[in-house]
């Protein structure tokens, strides 16, 4: 009878059979390698519940990370886009109150809740579980920006107010510009933050570009750039939404309605106008549809989400993908997150 010859014990990585501390696993010079080359959330919170203290979550060490879309309130999930996977994650949620629901805003790997009825804004940081609050904006809103410690806080397409608070602040600010503007959109681009300006001319509307500056006096003071957006262009679409792509200033306009039909300009700062284009470099840009109403009024619109270099598998180069839960399948309201790109603005 013929003996059957196993195989070699599987090689260990410890101390005594590797005596390169780079090689082993407890290693710190080791983690931020390994943990760069895993491609899903998964498996890098496994190797980080190991190894908590020397494994922080951190751009570099999510480099091989693919986008994801944020999944709220619902679902409360995050959605791998290249594997079409769920993951499934612990949000903190006020309590639920029927007649004031809370609502949920995306900056990348934070969250903002707002719920009015604890009359408070609260941030929660996806992949840290970081928290802060703020208290609840003095007025009605819908969109809300962040940039550094600053949170802004506005209606789009119909107000002349924004609020801002500053993290850590006790209350909110106001500041208004005149009646004649109307803040159609923000946007925060490389720290400073564009406006597009709605104003009337002679009964005919003007969208022109503009820098804001927050003033001492609580007033919005604008710099603004060049032309107005061609009137043919400004007369065809309902709405616009200011978008970046690699850091480049854009422009959105939707035409028609269900299903609409989306125009891309981009802005040429040494022409000082907007000209339209049919390509996005590359990337991939994703919008998301808001709706306000209240007592006296009720509209809605879409706002940037976030864009994707053109680097990343399981989405269409220079293609613009739309979110809108409320008027199609009744899925949560989705936003992209790139945790890459957004890890480094805002952790």
């Amino acid at each position: 009878m013929q003996r059957r010859r196993l195989p070699p014990p599987a090689t260990t990585l410890d101390s005594s059979s590797s005596p390169n501390p780079a090689a082993t696993a407890s290693s710190p010079y080791f983690l931020p390698e390994l943990a760069s080359r895993l491609t899903t959330l998964q498996d890098f919170f496994a190797l980080h519940a190991t190894y908590r203290d020397l494994l922080p979550p951190s751009p570099s060490g999510l480099a091989s990370q693919a986008p994801h879309l944020l999944l709220v309130p619902g679902s409360r999930a995050l959605f791998h886009l290249p594997l079409r996977r769920h993951l499934r994650f612990r949000l903190p949620l006020p309590d639920a109150d029927p007649t004031t629901p809370a609502a949920f805003y995306s900056f990348g790997c934070r969250v903002a809740i707002a719920s009015p009825s604890h009359h408070d804004l609260s941030f929660v940081h996806l992949l840290t579980g970081e928290r802060f609050r703020l208290p609840h904006p003095p007025a009605d809103f819908c969109r809300l920006l962040l940039s550094g410690d600053l949170v802004l806080a506005f209606l789009p397409t119909v107000g002349h107010v924004l609020k801002y608070c500053r993290l850590g602040d006790a209350e909110w600010r106001l500041a208004s510009c005149s009646e004649a503007y109307v803040l159609e959109d923000l946007i925060f681009v490389k720290g400073t933050l564009h406006a597009l300006v709605r104003s009337e001319d002679a009964g005919s509307l003007c969208y022109r570009l503009a820098v804001v500056k927050l003033s001492d006096t609580n007033s919005v003071e604008f710099t603004f750039f060049g032309d107005q957006l061609d009137t043919q262009a400004a007369h065809q679409c309902l709405y616009f939404c200011l978008a970046e792509c690699l850091d480049e200033l854009l422009l959105v306009g939707a035409t028609g309605y269900t299903p609409e039909e989306f125009h891309v300009f981009r802005w040429q700062s040494r022409e000082g106008k907007w000209t339209r284009t049919t390509s996005l470099g590359g990337c991939t840009m994703f919008l998301s549809y808001f709706h306000f109403t209240n007592r006296t009024r009720s509209f809605g619109g879409f706002f940037f989400a976030s864009c994707l270099g053109p680097d990343h598998p399981g989405v269409r180069r220079d293609y613009l993908y739309l979110t809108d839960a409320d008027r199609e399948s009744g899925l949560s309201i989705p936003w992209l997150m790139d945790l890459l790109m957004n890890m480094l603005l805002r952790t």
